[in-house]
This record gives C-alpha cells, structure tokens and sequence, in this order.
C-alpha cells in the first residue's frame, strides 16, 4: 500500500492523465459515462489522499470531481469532510448546500438527505451551536430507517463492510444522544 501511495505523491498528474485517457478510450466517447468514472476516480483519489493526511490534495481533486460531474455527490461530501477537517466549518456547509439531496448510481436514485443532515449537525457542534445542531440531527433522523435500510442492502451485497454500517448505526445513536443532552439543557 505504501508503494501505491508513493505512486500518488510522485506522479499524480501523469498517473491522472493515463486514466483519463483510459476512460477515453473506453467508453467510445460516451461522456456522460467517461465524466462520471473521472469523477469517481478522483474522489477515490482524495479520499486516498486525504487518508494519507494530504488535505489540500485530496481537496484539489475532490473540486475537480465536483466540476467535470456535478451531480457526483460523493465528491461532495468528501470535500465537505475535509474542510471541516481543516477547521474551515464555513466551506464545509458551503458543500453541503451545493450537495444534490438525490442522486442516482447504477440507475438507483440515492437520497442524500440523512448525510446532508448529518454533516450539517456535526459542523454546528463544532461551531458551538447545539440548538442548531439539534435541529439538522432531528432533520437527519427522518431519513435514518432508509439509510440503515440500504446500508443492509449494501452490507448483503457486499458494497459496504460491517465496520461501516456499524458506522451508521453509531452516527444514528449519537445524534439521538445529542438531541436528548440538549433538550435537557434547554429545560434547566
């Protein structure tokens, strides 16, 4: 893993160029499947690169994924991670508004709206506003038996690992929590 990783940090416009040419090449100049794989590919490529702790990296591709598809919300909210990541809580809500509430992959439209939510809420923490975090995490609890329900469909099919849809699970537990600690703290 390391070897690949190097790969990225010495030579990520070549390795970018010879994949987008292998898109090219591929898909026989449908653009709308050639766009998406580019912007798959580099949101892989961020989320790579920001694992790795390259955040002004990861967040160049993460933009350049959100430019060539807009509709690709995955670039989104990796971008939206990642700033958040780098404290700038602004730009973080900033993707988020820009975020396509529904989307589709693999001609299955995607409802965006818990992570959306979600995110929201745990910049406002940060931010130190818990009445607005509460409101956002409510808003995303809406959404929450259909984001655990195609996270089973995705962890049966093999899409996600049990560690991430353990993952939903505790995201959903701890908005609850946070909506019950405020709440208390609203009636003192």
């Amino acid at each position: 893993m390391r070897l690949f990783s190097n790969l990225f940090k010495k030579y990520p416009d070549s390795q970018k160029k010879a994949k987008f040419e292998e898109f090219d090449e591929s898909f026989n100049g449908d653009q709308k499947i050639i766009n998406s794989s580019k912007s798959i590919w580099l949101t892989s490529r961020g989320n790579h690169q920001g694992e790795e702790g390259n955040l002004d990296d990861a967040i160049n591709d993460f933009e350049e994924a959100i430019k060539i598809n807009s509709k690709h919300s995955p670039a989104y909210l990796s971008l939206c991670v990642a700033h958040r990541e780098k404290g700038m809580l602004d730009a973080a809500l900033n993707d988020l508004e820009n975020m396509p509430e529904k989307s589709s992959f693999s001609g299955s439209e995607i409802d965006n709206r818990f992570q959306i939510n979600f995110h929201k809420g745990l910049i406002y923490l940060l931010k130190e506003a818990p009445q607005k975090s509460k409101e956002y995490f409510k808003e995303a609890l809406k959404h929450s038996d259909k984001e655990l329900k195609i996270g089973k469909e995705s962890l049966a099919s093999g899409v996600i690992t049990p560690a991430e849809y353990q993952q939903k699970e505790e995201q959903i537990e701890m908005m609850k929590q946070t909506i019950n600690g405020v709440e208390k703290e609203e009636e003192k």
